[in-house]
């Protein structure tokens, strides 16, 4: 067998923790007659006869639960590939359930000796070895505010606290959220493609918010979702949110139970859940999973398919797609999408923009390359921005939360003054959540990671909040208040290219205007109005400013003064410029 190497509490203090063929320091409290060579942990039994337990394996301290009841120890080894894994199992689970623990250890790579008995010496030697070092473990990737602020990365190491040590049975299910590349390398070859394009910030940003989600409002949760008939753009947009985090696997699909939305809510915590394809999912668990994934807590359910402890929570922000709103899908099953549903998942068009869901396609020919060059970036560099951020953020809490709350406020400010109108609740829960991630997105700036201008993450936010308000359809005037306001201020500054009628301009005509009427291009409808234009359309056509053509034709023919008749979007000048509304009164 060679000759044997038998380890004193002086010795485990000499060794280096990388080396699997020593020991890891400050691992003392070893039980008598254990020995370890580089090939394993072996035992001398009574009788003189040596037997290999298994591979290498320490103790390296005891724990206590930071939060409720229990003891355990912290317990390291190494797989075939000589990688070392940090395992936490409690005191009881070691004595009660041990086919548990060793099939963890198992399948972390633990290799048991030759011997039939080796499980069961295994599980002693686990039970008498009691190191003098002391940990408190916390569970959940994510961010814990007690015994001190701190994250937990989905590796299992805690930025930002000393003495903690992660439940790694907690963080199995992020095995999905591996870097790969430097954060220089995902800065420059992805982050700087999302600059120009604001559903891809809004994204990425939305990704940076989640760490510091926890630290300002965990009841801020929420999310967005990226709606429409692009696939392949909500597709991209998604994976470049992912990569914040990890792999090409990390997004998760909206077709699960809603017990499983949960497990997937406390394995994604304080990061990013992604969630594609709303319309596989069954609307009843759409409507429950809004407000569970939003608010942080479910209902603890214990089922071994879902993995959700009892009394599980959670902070997070979501990024949901789908071709389908969320309204459309919920109306599947006859039901109405409520109020707090909608401002906790808001939706964005991500279709309708210059080329598709992209604005700048950087170099690229067409929108699908764009999309290509995407892919095949993000699957070379990824899950080192995320990191990073936590790195940052963490290693001053207090900065990081003035910064947040500054940035914040600068964003809520600027989409009020963009309002014109008090916002009523809904609305100002919208606009508080868009200025957050806004910051987020801009304190990652700061940091140096996203290869973005300074202000690009809140331009992007506040276009995003402005469409949401274009596409919001609640019955009241105030939609329509807003979209005039922002049609009135774009004929102010195009003035020049609107044409007088009987003359017709031939050149740089973006529309016309008679005595009573404008007639606006659709071109120039889409360039005012964006992704959201046709909810626009509805909300003005309500509201009697918008005069639709003939059948289910929003666009009405131009008059005969107009060469060629083309379709036009017809308005009454009265109203849009304030002189009257509908009913004869004056319309502010």
């Amino acid at each position: 067998m060679g000759q044997m190497i038998t380890l004193t509490r002086d010795a485990w203090r000499e060794v280096d923790p990388a080396d699997p063929s020593t020991a890891v320091a400050h691992a003392d409290g070893m039980p008598p007659g254990l020995e370890l060579l580089p090939d394993g942990l072996w035992q001398t039994a009574p009788d003189g006869k040596t037997h290999r337990i298994g591979s290498w394996l320490v103790i390296e301290a005891l724990f206590k639960e930071a939060v409720g009841q229990g003891w355990g120890k912290v317990v390291v080894i190494t797989d075939p590939d000589g990688t070392r894994h940090r395992l936490t199992f409690l005191d009881g689970e070691i004595a009660t359930n041990w086919s548990k623990v060793l099939s963890t250890l198992l399948n972390a790579g633990y290799q048991l000796g030759e011997a039939p008995d080796a499980g069961k010496r295994l599980q002693r030697v686990l039970q008498a070895w009691r190191p003098q070092a002391r940990r408190s473990r916390i569970g959940r990737i994510g961010v814990h505010l007690t015994p001190q602020p701190c994250f937990v990365l989905p590796t299992g190491q805690v930025i930002g606290a000393e003495g903690l040590v992660a439940d790694a049975a907690a963080t199995s299910a992020a095995a999905d959220m591996q870097p790969a590349g430097r954060i220089e390398d995902w800065r420059e070859q992805i982050g700087a493609l999302c600059s120009g394009n604001p559903l891809m910030i809004m994204a990425v940003s939305l990704a940076f918010f989640g760490p510091v989600l926890g630290l300002v409002d965990p009841d801020m949760g929420g999310g967005f979702h990226l709606g429409g008939s692009s696939s392949r753009g909500k597709s991209t947009i998604a994976e470049v949110a992912a990569s914040v985090w990890g792999g090409p696997r990390l997004r998760r699909s909206w077709n699960a139970t809603a017990n499983g939305l949960e497990a997937l809510a406390v394995a994604h915590s304080g990061t990013l859940l992604i969630l594609d394809e709303i319309g596989e999912a069954a609307p009843k668990v759409i409507g429950r999973a809004i407000y569970a994934l939003s608010n942080g807590a479910g209902k603890g359910r214990m089922t071994s398919e879902a993995g959700l402890r009892a009394g599980e929570s959670w902070a997070l922000a979501f990024l949901s797609t789908g071709e389908l709103g969320v309204a459309r899908k919920l109306a599947e099953a006859g039901v109405d999408i409520m109020a707090g549903q909608a401002v906790r998942l808001i939706e964005v068009a991500a279709d309708g923009r210059r080329f598709g869901a992209f604005d700048t396609l950087h170099g690229a020919r067409d929108g699908a390359a764009f999309a290509d060059l995407i892919k095949a970036q993000r699957l070379r560099f990824h899950g080192t921005a995320g990191p990073a951020f936590v790195e940052a953020a963490f290693a001053d809490v207090e900065a990081t939360r003035a910064q947040i709350g500054t940035l914040a406020q600068n964003g809520m400010v600027r989409m009020r003054k963009g309002l014109g109108v008090e916002p009523d609740g809904q609305m100002l829960r919208v606009l508080k959540r868009c200025a957050h991630v806004a910051a987020a997105g801009e304190l990652a700036t700061r940091h140096g990671l996203t290869g973005w201008a300074a202000g690009e993450a809140e331009n992007a936010l506040v276009e995003v909040f402005e469409d949401w308000l274009a596409a919001r359809d609640d019955g009241s005037t105030l939609a329509a208040t807003l979209h005039l306001q922002k049609l009135r201020s774009w004929l102010r500054d195009h003035d020049s290219e609107i044409a007088e009628l009987p003359v017709v301009s031939v050149s740089r005509t973006k529309g016309w205007k008679d005595k009573e009427r404008i007639y606006l291009s659709p071109e120039a409808w889409v360039e005012i109005h964006g992704p959201s234009h046709a909810s626009v359309s509805r909300v003005l056509e309500g509201a009697g400013v918008l005069e639709t053509g003939d059948g289910r034709n929003i666009a009405a023919r131009a008059p005969r003064a107009i060469p060629g008749r083309p379709r036009v979007y017809r308005l009454r000048r009265a109203c849009v410029e304030g002189v009257a509304s509908p009913d004869g009164t004056h319309m502010e």
